[in-house]
């Protein structure tokens, strides 16, 4: 029988596979891709959970997707490269990262 936080990663794999908002690629700081394909959600211009008068962007993925990521790096979605101003989640199941627009021109790094 599947222990319960067995059964929560599966879930919340799932969720993300389904209820997402597209695939993104992981870099670290210096522009080392570590994870593509990444099913992720983005919310824009939300309350930020520690400051509640400041707004701020959200990326999530599963960490199971992610095994290693550099809390410093960028993740490259639609387009648009994003660079995690901090970690305002990671439970060993999902991670949330405050996000700023990194680059609106072009999602590559080279």
């Amino acid at each position: 029988m599947k222990s319960f936080s067995e059964r929560l990663a599966r879930a919340d794999e799932r969720l993300l596979k389904v209820l997402n908002d597209g695939l993104a690629t992981l870099y670290d700081k210096h522009g080392t891709e570590l994870a593509s394909n990444v099913p992720i959600t983005l919310d824009l211009s939300v309350e930020h959970p520690s400051n509640f008068t400041g707004r701020t962007n959200i990326i999530t993925f599963n960490r199971r997707e992610v095994p290693r990521y550099d809390p410093n790096g960028l993740i490259s979605h639609a387009g648009v490269m994003w660079r995690i101003d901090s970690i305002l989640k990671d439970d060993g199941y999902l991670v949330e990262c405050a996000v700023v627009d990194h680059d609106r021109q072009t999602a590559s790094l080279g």
